[in-house]
C-alpha cells in the first residue's frame, strides 16, 4: 500500500512537472509570437509609410 502510494506521488508530481513545462512552452511561444507580430507591423507600416510618401 505505502509503494502504491509512493508511485502515485511521483507520479503526480511528474504529472505537475509536464504540465509546468508544457505551460512554460506555451506562454513563451504565445509572447514570442505576440512579439513578433508588434514588430512585423511596425515594419509594415513603415513599409506602407515609405510607399506613400515615394509615390
Amino acid at each position: 500500500m505505502e509503494a502504491a502510494l509512493r508511485n502515485n506521488r511521483e507520479a503526480s508530481l511528474h504529472t505537475a512537472a509536464f504540465i509546468g513545462c508544457v505551460a512554460f512552452l506555451s506562454a513563451t511561444t504565445l509572447i514570442g509570437f505576440l512579439i513578433f507580430l508588434a514588430t512585423t507591423s511596425k515594419t509594415w507600416s513603415h513599409l506602407s509609410a515609405d510607399s506613400t510618401t515615394s509615390q
